[in-house]
């Protein structure tokens, strides 16, 4: 559910009006997905933050993570039919 409002445009209001104002403690990564503005004070508490959601940066950051993530995996499968499925077996072949 988080996902697809990730990809949906933020609303337009958001950056005029913040939708939540959380404590620090509150301001959690599952919590701030899930909106498209919210006010959270700073760490000492004499200043407050604006966090707003922006699903271009969003896509942006997850075809970084697609283009890093494939060539990791493929090295990772090519280990496992190397035989190095295990770490003693990786270990073992580097000596």
């Amino acid at each position: 559910m988080r996902l697809v409002h990730q990809l949906r445009p933020a609303d337009a209001r958001a950056p005029r009006q913040p939708q939540l104002s959380l404590t620090r403690e509150d301001a959690r990564w599952f919590v701030l997905a899930g909106m498209d503005g919210v006010t959270v004070p700073t760490v000492d508490g004499r200043r407050v933050t604006y966090r707003k959601r922006d699903s271009k940066v969003f896509r942006s950051m997850m075809v970084q993570r697609r283009r890093t993530a494939l060539p990791l995996r493929n090295s990772v499968a090519d280990l496992v039919g190397s035989g190095c499925s295990t770490v003693d077996g990786a270990t073992k072949s580097l000596r």
